[in-house]
């Protein structure tokens, strides 16, 4: 991607921008040139455009206004040629690659140890209840708190009402009044009772 970068800052068709946004590891790259680094959901916002390659190929405006995007925000301290209107020198553009790629390595390990930190967390919940004597239940739909399971059981990666909830999740604010709220005390007292 830094090797393309004196293309991507003239005129783009809008099909080099498709190819950039149809691969997964340039489209990253492509973000990443950013500082700081735009978020997928945020290009998609301020572009206003799903980057769908199909869609890019079809509208150059949409294109454009993707690659504009990023450009405005490019990093100036890892880029300093773009500036200046001039080709890298090949310090500057190792330093760019290594420092593109050190900041993507960092997100990405950042984003694993979060996930990895949620599983944890939520098998310890889960096994907190089921040693309090809590019942797995049958995963299913609730629709609305009337379909709550009954007491003394539990149920994993739920659909409450529009919101998929999991252990330890916060819950929507309908599902904390009446039988919620009496639900998460009652969890709070079996667990009480139940320790070791």
């Amino acid at each position: 991607m830094i090797d393309r970068l004196p293309s991507l800052t003239n005129a783009l068709e809008a099909e080099t921008v498709a190819d950039i946004v149809a691969d997964d590891d340039l489209r990253t790259a492509f973000r990443y040139l950013a500082a700081p680094p735009v978020s997928e959901d945020d290009l998609k916002t301020l572009a206003e455009s799903n980057l769908s390659a199909t869609a890019l190929r079809n509208d150059g405006e949409q294109a454009r206004r993707v690659r504009e995007t990023v450009l405005q925000v490019m990093d100036p301290h890892r880029f300093p040629w773009l500036a200046e209107n001039r080709s890298p020198t090949e310090s500057e553009r190792l330093r760019a690659i290594v420092s593109s790629a050190a900041l993507i390595a960092t997100r990405k390990v950042e984003t694993a140890r979060r996930s990895a930190a949620k599983d944890e967390q939520e098998r310890a919940v889960k096994d907190t209840l089921l040693r309090a004597g809590l019942v797995e239940a049958p995963a299913r739909e609730i629709p609305m708190l009337d379909a709550a399971p009954e007491l003394r059981r539990v149920l994993w990666r739920v659909q409450l009402g529009r919101h998929a909830c999991r252990p330890g999740c916060s819950t929507p604010r309908r599902a904390r009044r009446s039988r919620g709220v009496q639900g998460i005390q009652q969890c709070r007292q079996l667990l009480q009772t139940h320790q070791p």
